[in-house]
């Protein structure tokens, strides 16, 4: 079976994440930070899911339970858009393939939300395309965090017209929420040794949402709803957890 790449291999057989090997960014976890902010941006025709019919409800509160996971430690204000009517549309551009340089742009012409010393500013972007590397278009990219910078683009193509779209969505974003924290060891310093050094910054438990590879897309659907209807609703392992309270504060 041929590997993909979810920011290095997520889902295999169905889909995966881009990596542009950056370094994540520590500073994104200062004990300083007083505000958490996520801007969503989609291109027309890419609307983010805003309901989810596995879970009745928003699919957004898995990826906030997550971030308020994250920083339980610091406890700073959280924002997290959940409704198309807090995101902003772009117009859509005729474009199909995005490689870093691309998307950078993107965010270079929308992005609002600066980060200053105590606010951490994430940029999201879902785009109606697939995403472009060395000229190679790549169709089984599902998303990509972009080094330090905390721009994060989601290819809808790949993923939309499959089952549990919504969820596959969420998990992939709080993934690549994860490699923009520095996980694993791509900034943020390991307290035990839990990095796949096989397959990138990825974790070597298989119950961590940092784990490089569910098998196909029953497999992801399965890890997701085994987690969050067993109330688990937080994705990130144990290790990949210590890691980030080691940096937070917690003992």
């Amino acid at each position: 079976m041929k590997r993909l790449t979810l920011a290095v291999l997520f889902l295999a057989g169905l889909a995966a994440c881009g990596d542009d090997s950056g370094v994540g960014a520590p500073s994104a976890l200062s004990p300083q930070i007083t505000r958490v902010e996520f801007e969503i941006d989609y291109e027309v025709g890419a609307e983010p899911y805003t309901f989810s019919l596995l879970t009745l409800g928003s699919p957004w509160k898995l990826f906030e339970t997550n971030v308020e996971a994250v920083y339980q430690n610091i406890s700073p204000e959280v924002f997290v858009p959940s409704s198309l009517d807090e995101m902003q549309a772009f117009p859509a551009d005729g474009i199909d393939e995005y490689d870093v340089k691309a998307i950078v742009a993107i965010a270079d012409s929308n992005r609002d939300i600066p980060t200053t010393a105590t606010t951490r500013s994430f940029y999201v972007i879902f785009l109606d395309g697939y995403y472009q590397v060395d000229g190679i278009r790549d169709e089984g990219v599902i998303a990509v965090s972009i080094g330090d910078t905390g721009i994060i683009a989601m290819f809808k193509p790949v993923y939309d017209a499959q089952n549990g779209a919504s969820i596959v969505e969420q998990t992939a974003l709080i993934h690549e929420f994860g490699h923009a924290l520095g996980l694993v060891n791509k900034g943020l310093p390991l307290t035990s040794d839990h990095h796949d050094t096989q397959n990138g910054p990825h974790c070597l438990n298989p119950d961590c949402v940092m784990f490089w590879q569910n098998e196909g897309l029953n497999n992801i659907l399965g890890f997701v709803a085994r987690l969050i209807f067993d109330d688990g609703e937080v994705l990130f392992g144990a290790e990949c957890m210590a890691d980030i309270d080691a940096v937070t504060g917690r003992p």
